[in-house]
């Protein structure tokens, strides 16, 4: 809780407020992931993410969880032949810690 006026990035904070620290945030800072908004398994700085955190705070997790993901994505496209995303779908932050879709609506085609 803040205990006097702050200004952090431009923007006053109020003495008594409560800030909540969004690492899915950092994710999207402009100035280490080009185009931070648009899925690119090309850019540099790949793997700078803070997804699980990092240092001794690192999600003890974060193993399991990138081994299911990988299971999972390549299950998925053993079976799907293309996928994108349609206009529709916007990314925004969503209650709690992550970035993400609220809704996601996919287009594909099915592998033959």
């Amino acid at each position: 809780m803040t205990t006097q006026e702050e200004e952090f990035q431009g923007v006053k904070v109020p003495p008594g407020s409560i800030l909540h620290l969004r690492y899915g945030a950092a994710n999207m800072d402009e100035e280490v992931f080009e185009c931070p908004h648009q899925i690119d398994l090309d850019r540099k700085a790949l793997t700078r993410h803070l997804t699980f955190s990092q240092g001794h705070r690192t999600c003890p997790g974060n193993g399991i969880s990138r081994l299911e993901q990988v299971i999972t994505w390549n299950l998925i496209f053993d079976r799907v032949k293309n996928i994108s995303f349609t206009p529709e779908t916007k990314f925004e932050h969503q209650p709690g810690i992550m970035l993400g879709a609220l809704e996601l609506i996919l287009n594909f085609s099915k592998e033959d």
